[in-house]
C-alpha cells in the first residue's frame, strides 16, 4: 500500500513563505518570540483577505478585414495589459501586507507597556 502524501495548496505555500518572510524581519529586529508569533498570527487573516482570484472577460471587435498580424498584435496588448495589472495588484498586496505588520508590530509594543503600566 503507498502513501498518499498531500502538497499543501497554493495559498497555504505562499502564506508559508510570507510568514518566514515576516518572521525573519521581527527577529532580525530584536523582536521577542512571543511577539513573532502574536504578530504573525494577526497577519495570517489579512493575508487571507488579500487573496482572491479575479476573472475578467473582454469581447474585442476584431474588423473582417483584419490580418492575422493585426489580431496577434491586439492579443499580445491584452495579454500586456493584464500582466500589468496583475503585477499592480500583487504589489499592492505587498505594500498592505509591509503596513499591517508595521501596525501590528507597534500594536504588540503599545499593549506590552499599557499591561506593564497597569500591573
Amino acid at each position: 500500500m503507498c502513501k498518499v502524501i498531500e502538497f499543501p495548496v497554493q495559498r497555504a505555500q505562499t502564506w508559508a513563505v510570507v510568514e518566514r518572510g515576516m518572521r525573519e524581519v521581527l527577529a532580525a529586529a530584536g523582536s521577542p518570540q512571543d511577539m513573532i508569533d502574536t504578530v504573525c498570527a494577526r497577519m495570517r487573516p489579512v493575508f487571507d483577505q488579500l487573496q482572491f482570484s479575479y476573472e475578467a472577460k473582454l469581447k474585442l471587435p476584431i474588423p473582417a478585414l483584419a490580418t492575422e498580424t493585426e489580431i496577434r498584435a491586439a492579443q499580445d496588448a491584452v495579454a500586456v495589459t493584464f500582466r500589468d495589472l496583475e503585477r499592480q495588484i500583487h504589489e499592492f498586496s505587498y505594500r498592505t501586507i509591509l503596513e499591517r505588520l508595521k501596525t501590528e508590530a507597534e500594536l504588540y509594543v503599545a499593549r506590552r507597556q499599557a499591561d506593564s503600566r497597569a500591573r
